[in-house]
Parts: C-alpha cells; structure tokens; sequence
C-alpha cells in the first residue's frame, strides 16, 4: 500500500518510531516482522534518528511504509499509544489472514522448520574449520606487560606489526605518570599455555609505537545519563619493532594476524560472542556469552561474558569468529551486571576521519 506522508506526517513517524525504539529493539523488530538486516541496508555509525529518517525515506519510496508502521506496532503489541494512534490515523490494517485447521500436535515438516529457525540463530559449525581458525586467532593475541612480566591488558595483530589493545592499558606510559618508558612494555605472543621448543615470543615496541589512540569516557567508569562521545572509543594502535605477524610458527605456517573489516557485523541480542584474553595475566582463555544491547549512539556493545582484570583489550569475535569489538571495561557500577566493547565499525570510521596517515589494516 503506498502512503504518501506531508512533511508534518513525516517527521512525527520518525518521532514516533524514535520515541518506541532504541537501536536493539529496531533492529530485532525490523529482522523478525521483515526480513530488512539492519546493518545491511544502511549505515549504523552514525546514530539512531539518521537512521530511522533513511528507514522512512526507504520505505515511503518503496511503498511498504505501511508494513514498517504495522510491523512496528505489532512488534510493541499495540502497548505504545503513540505508535498505536499512528497507525489508527493513516487508517493501517492489517492484512486478513488465512484461516487455518488447528493441527492437535507437530507433524515431521513442523519439527523440520522449528529445527531450521534455531540453527539460523546458532548455526552448526564445521569443527575442523572452527577449531583451525580458533587455532590461529590464540596464535595472533598477546598479553601486554610493563615493566617485562607484569601483565596489564590483552592485545592483538590487526597487521604484521601493529596491535590494538585498550587505551587505558597503556595510558600511565602514555601520561608518563609511572616512571616507565614505552622501551618497558613488552608484547607477549604464544603465552597460551602450549609447550614450545621456543617458549613464548615476545616483542617491544618500535620509536613510533602509539599510530593512534582515542580515551575512555567519563560515562565508562560511573553509571550516569550521559554516553561516551565519538572521540571517547578507548583504544590504542601500537606498532611493534619487528613483524611478528610474518613469523613462521609449526608446520610451515606464518602466525598472520586478525583481519578486520570496515563492515565488521553489528550483533543482534542474544547473538553469541566470543572473547579470548588473558584474565588476571592468566594464559590464554576462552569466554562465551551473548549480546545484551548497544547502548544509544551505538558506540558501546554489551554482553554477559565474563572477563576480568588483564582482559581490556581483547578482540571480540561473534560465533563465526569474525572480529566485531575491542573489549575494553566492566558495566560502570556493581549493580550493572555486564561487560562491554567498542565496535570495531566506530574506531575504524574514526581512524577513517584523522588527518594524520595511519597504516589501513582493515579492508572494506
């Protein structure tokens, strides 16, 4: 049905679907009542109202706005008055549906097609592949330690000789407010509790080690209103003084290092994340959880995976073990009962938007 909207009908949807939505809610909403992937059709860097004006325009254009609105509404169980009087005064309905005998129990192609909607939100996975890749992903992590032997943080190849860890990992030798060099951090790989002729590589820093780097924010460390800013994402891209990512590990292989994507996936909740780190300067560990939400202008990832002190700074995978975060802080107070990340989409757009050239170690 198409519906042509005045400019005043048009910026009360967009008002309306602000007010009934934060970034999680519309994105499951418009998944499960559409098909429409958010993160697919449109960019999700750059907050939640440009996003639902381009959802708006989209759909006004293509004539399905009125299934986006009652899509909406049923989504919201008709709950929310304001949407619900929306769809009452542009005189939505939905369509008829087609009876249907009530069947008493499951027959085999019902259990088929149950079966088919919980792999698609936790697929099966080739073992041998998966744990190849994990393999290799324990082989390009490193636990960041200064002065040598004191471990601080979890750090990762995103190139042969850079690594991105937390910025408050490094921050007292950045401020010089511990008496430590950046000649006293060490980086170090293959810490994973295998036994190796070689034992554990490790690495400083080149002259040139901090290429880029952006704070923590205020809203990181008490619970409050406010959200982190743009420029508050909390990481640090450190250049090594050797290519580690080009050593020759067993069997002929080089160690590599993790590819990042400028259209890393943005998670859905309950999708499962993945987190190796090095917690309490333990070895290398592995982490499951899954994604509780983004928080509102989409540059914090929440999740119930548990982490701890030395873990700021480890990459985040999703089940597919396709980078998507930097892990990087706990919830900002005890009673918020989560861990969180900065995605990997936000820290690349910022590096993207910096005058001074830093080496693109993502692709696009």
């Amino acid at each position: 049905m198409e519906i042509i909207l005045t400019s005043e009908q048009r910026e009360r949807v967009v008002s309306v679907l602000l007010q009934a939505f934060d970034p999680n809610h519309l994105q499951a909403m418009l998944t499960l009542k559409t098909g429409i992937r958010l993160y697919e059709e449109m960019s999700v860097l750059r907050g939640l109202k440009p996003i639902v004006i381009d959802l708006v325009t989209l759909a006004e254009g293509d004539g399905w706005l009125d299934k986006l609105l009652l899509s909406a509404n049923e989504y919201r169980q008709g709950q929310n008055l304001k949407l619900k009087a929306l769809v009452e005064e542009l005189h939505l309905k939905p369509p008829p549906k087609e009876a249907k005998e009530t069947v008493p129990v499951l027959d085999q192609s019902d259990t088929d097609r149950l079966e088919k909607i919980v792999r698609k939100r936790a697929p099966l996975l080739p073992f041998a592949e998966f744990a190849a890749k994990l393999a290799a992903i324990g082989n390009q992590m490193c636990r960041i330690e200064y002065p040598a032997g004191e471990p601080q943080g979890t750090g990762w190849l995103v190139a042969p000789n850079l690594v991105l860890t937390a910025y408050h990992v490094i921050e007292d030798v950045h401020k010089e407010e511990n008496g430590l060099e950046p000649a006293d951090i060490t980086c170090r790989f293959d810490y994973d509790g295998i036994q190796r002729p070689t034992g554990n590589r490790t690495c400083k820093l080149a002259n040139d080690w901090l290429l880029a780097s952006s704070p923590y924010s205020q809203a990181d460390l008490k619970a409050t209103s406010a959200v982190p800013k743009e420029n508050e994402l909390d990481f640090a891209l450190l250049q090594l003084n050797e290519r580690v990512g080009e050593d020759t590990m067993s069997g002929e292989q080089q160690r590599g290092w993790i590819q990042v994507s400028e259209k890393a996936p943005v998670l859905m909740k309950d999708d499962f994340v993945v987190i190796p780190q090095h917690p309490q300067g333990r070895t290398l560990e592995l982490a499951f959880g899954e994604v509780l939400q983004y928080n509102k202008p989409a540059n914090r990832v929440q999740y119930d995976a548990t982490t701890d002190h030395g873990s700021s700074g480890a990459s985040c995978f999703d089940i597919f073990l396709v980078p998507f975060a930097l892990h990087h802080a706990a919830g900002p107070s005890d009673s918020l009962e989560y861990n969180q990340a900065v995605p990997l989409k936000q820290i690349i757009k910022y590096l993207k938007e910096q005058q001074t050239p830093i080496p693109a170690f993502w692709t696009k």
